[in-house]
């Protein structure tokens, strides 16, 4: 079978100390979906949706396309996030056979698409970050091939309060309510069309490291959230479950 064939829409650029470590999205989400054991041979083309204004001209060219996380807001009127927000509602109804995948600020451009301009808002109980427990549902479970509960990595301030129409909710925080969610082909289990996580499976310890450091000196984020962050920052997270996930949604319906 020919190489899995990702998109992969660049929402932002790392903080320069990371990228300098750990490379670009690009690099660190290729770093992440090769870890898993069940990841195939693939490949990952890059598009800067922000600077320039770049999409995949034929979408359904690729398996899938992955909307990464980004300092800016779901939420916001910029024009590159109004063309976002219209290529993923374009392509989810016309291109069902294209996934969907989405992490963090991707997760909420989604639910927007999909679910109007208040599916993602500030939400008014904070920040949630770093390592942090989320509870799954049934579907969550059977999805991730664990009982329970994941640790994730979390930076994100804004969030999805409820469901768009037609979504699976997969997982919850008491801070977020939709931590992850899918959205089935025709109604068929088996057949996930859109998976969304609000958590960082791509981030590892080190890299939240320098983000909290970052943000903490410059005031984004409070001295109090910085210290609760350093007690839990060496919780082991499931990053590379979440990654082997993806490519089990991915090679379920392929076509050969």
């Amino acid at each position: 079978m020919s190489p899995m064939k990702l998109a992969i829409l660049l929402c932002d650029t790392p903080l320069p100390a990371v990228v300098s470590t750990y490379g670009d999205y690009t690099v660190i989400f290729h770093r992440l979906l090769s870890s898993a054991p069940s990841a195939p041979s693939f490949t990952l083309d890059p598009y800067d949706v922000v600077s320039a204004k770049a999409y995949p001209e034929d979408p359904t060219s690729y398996d899938a396309i992955l909307l990464t996380g980004s300092k800016h807001s779901a939420h916001e009127n910029d024009a590159w996030i109004h063309k976002l927000v219209d290529f993923v509602r374009t392509t989810a109804s016309l291109h069902p056979q294209v996934k969907l995948i989405g992490i963090c600020f991707g997760h909420q451009i989604i639910a927007r698409a999909l679910g109007g301009d208040k599916a993602c808002v500030v939400n008014t109980a904070g920040w949630e970050v770093g390592p942090t427990k989320i509870e799954l549902t049934p579907l969550g479970e059977k999805i991730f091939g664990k009982p329970g509960e994941l640790v994730m990595q979390q930076m994100h301030r804004d969030h999805v309060p409820s469901l768009p129409p037609g979504f699976h909710l997969l997982a919850s925080t008491s801070v977020a309510p939709v931590q992850g969610m899918v959205k089935f082909q025709d109604g068929q289990e088996e057949d996930v069309h859109i998976f969304a996580v609000q958590g960082h499976p791509e981030f590892t310890e080190p890299m939240v490291s320098i983000m909290v450091e970052t943000r903490g000196a410059s005031g984004i984020l409070s001295k109090e959230i910085v210290e609760d962050v350093g007690k839990r920052k060496d919780m082991p997270t499931d990053g590379v479950l979440v990654a082997n996930s993806i490519w089990r949604i991915l090679q379920s319906s392929r076509h050969s």
